[in-house]
């Protein structure tokens, strides 16, 4: 049995007190009851008992977020979930894999089915596929985001705009920054000149990948860039989501077009500092 959720702030504030006493709690809350009341919050707002958010919900650079597990268990507890279909499988010859997760949401007017994937490719892109997770368990892993894109932007009255921490752990150890990522490239083009890496990329088709996961193709450099900058302004001034959302969605688009994001500082930096500006206004 669960413990007896709070009744008002003052009980709410105690309870914290107390549990944050635990060693039977996340290391994170010991001793934290500050950062116990908003786990508490966050978890009895999705409808968790108080234990449940203790166990599921995780502060992750000062914000709450919710494990993967616990995200599809609230989706499908709600009545208008009609089925969570997740597939991995390989291809491309074997040379990629992908993840890939369905979900069907009855609406007032029908049926909606919102379908997510996430690559081998794209956490290779993303610079995930060095970290542990990444290395012992790289399908789950590749299950897990492609299941919180699919589940948050099927759910999100439900999910309250929170992230999987799976992702958000990502974010808090991706590494390098993108000036140090453009470093580290430029020490390791040995005997070759950084122009010469931005010409090829100038050369080829240049690839743009939206956070719905549809590839668009560019002639130019300059072309992608100016179109990355319109998708940034639209998230900046969406009207319908919150700063953590937008940040979310920033933080997205540059890990699915770094490459070509700090190709673009080499060959245009005033329209790639514009870019990467709009999700400055959203870190702390």
């Amino acid at each position: 049995m669960d413990l007896v959720k709070p009744k008002n702030l003052t009980e709410a504030m105690e309870l914290s007190q107390m549990l944050a006493t635990a060693t039977v709690i996340p290391k994170e809350y010991q001793n934290n009851p500050a950062n116990v009341f908003v786990a508490l919050q966050a978890g009895l707002g999705l409808g968790l008992g108080v234990w449940q958010s203790m166990q599921s919900i995780s502060i992750i650079n000062g914000k709450p977020t919710i494990w993967g597990d616990t995200v599809l268990g609230l989706v499908r507890k709600d009545k208008r979930c009609l089925a969570v279909e997740e597939t991995v499988k390989k291809i491309d010859d074997d040379k990629d894999i992908v993840a890939t997760c369905r979900v069907k949401r009855q609406q007032e007017d029908g049926i909606e089915v919102i379908e997510r994937t996430f690559k081998w490719t794209d956490a290779v892109r993303a610079g995930l596929t060095g970290r542990g997770p990444w290395k012992q368990y790289p399908e789950r892993m590749l299950k897990m985001r492609a299941r919180g894109f699919a589940l948050r932007d099927a759910f999100p009255d439900v999910l309250n705009g929170l992230i999987t921490s799976e992702e958000a752990d990502d974010y808090n150890n991706s590494g390098p920054s993108l000036k140090q990522s453009i470093e580290m490239k430029n020490a390791n083009a040995t005997g070759r000149d950084t122009q010469s890496i931005v010409d090829k990329l100038k050369s080829n088709k240049i690839e743009y990948i939206g956070l719905d996961g549809v590839v668009t193709e560019y002639e130019t450099l300059s072309d992608f860039g100016n179109f990355c900058l319109i998708q940034v302004n639209q998230i900046v001034e969406a009207e319908n989501i919150d700063d953590a959302e937008k940040l979310r969605c920033l933080q997205e688009f540059e890990s699915k077009n770094l490459g070509n994001i700090m190709a673009l500082e080499k060959a245009n930096p005033t329209l790639h500092d514009e870019i990467v500006s709009g999700k400055g206004r959203y870190e702390a």
